[in-house]
């Protein structure tokens, strides 16, 4: 059985969602069920502008890379 925290990643990593996120190369991004909620150039941007979208707990912030690679917080 997968744990849920495996399972909430791998819900993120979903194709839709790597693609929307090529939008947002070289910025932070704040995610929460499986959708971008805000970005910014650092991850107090990206909490501050989700939290004025209303977005204050259950975030996944996310670093895009132009390479792929990624880095989760």
């Amino acid at each position: 059985m997968t744990p849920p925290a495996e399972r909430a990643v791998e819900r993120v990593f979903s194709e839709a969602l790597e693609r929307a996120l090529l939008a947002y190369s070289g910025k932070w991004v704040a995610i929460s069920q499986e959708r971008v909620i805000a970005s910014g150039e650092t991850p107090a941007e990206a909490l501050r502008l989700a939290a004025v979208a209303g977005y204050r707990s259950g975030l996944l912030l996310h670093f895009v890379q132009e390479e792929g690679s990624a880095y989760f917080f």
